[in-house]
């Protein structure tokens, strides 16, 4: 078994003979008020972000899961975990969300099916959103 090169990974090996690759990332975890964390040599930038989403309003029943995002590019995958009840959906950016008043506090805006899937009580709840970007 040869050593991963610096930086790339490490290999454990578990009872029962199971090799076990964990990524080793020189970053610490991110703090309250901290978005961006670096992965190291994979070249991408990980975001993470606390704030509160809400669902969009006027949508007609859309199966996909969208969401409107203040700075993370159209098309991007994001992460959306309840912080309530720990539920997690994953949803694509399809437009920037407008920094309005009443989005002052709002840091996405998710479609009626992912704020189902959620399971989110009401309308605006607390959310954590993580993406990667190059």
């Amino acid at each position: 078994l040869k050593a991963p090169a610096k930086g790339v990974a490490s290999v454990q090996i578990e009872k029962g003979g199971e090799q076990v690759i964990k990524p080793e990332t020189n970053a610490a975890p991110a703090k309250e008020g901290e978005a961006k964390i670096d992965l190291g040599e994979s070249g991408f930038e990980r975001v993470v972000e606390k704030g509160i989403a809400e669902v969009i309003d006027d949508q007609k029943n859309s199966k996909l899961h969208l969401a409107l995002h203040k700075t993370a590019p159209v098309g991007t995958i994001l992460k959306v975990k309840n912080e309530v009840n720990g539920f997690s959906v994953y949803v694509r950016v399809i437009g920037k969300l407008p920094d309005t008043g009443e989005n002052s506090k709002v840091i996405v805006k998710i479609s009626r099916k992912a704020f189902n899937t959620l399971e989110a009580g009401s309308k605006e709840f607390p959310v954590e959103v993580s993406f990667s970007k190059p």
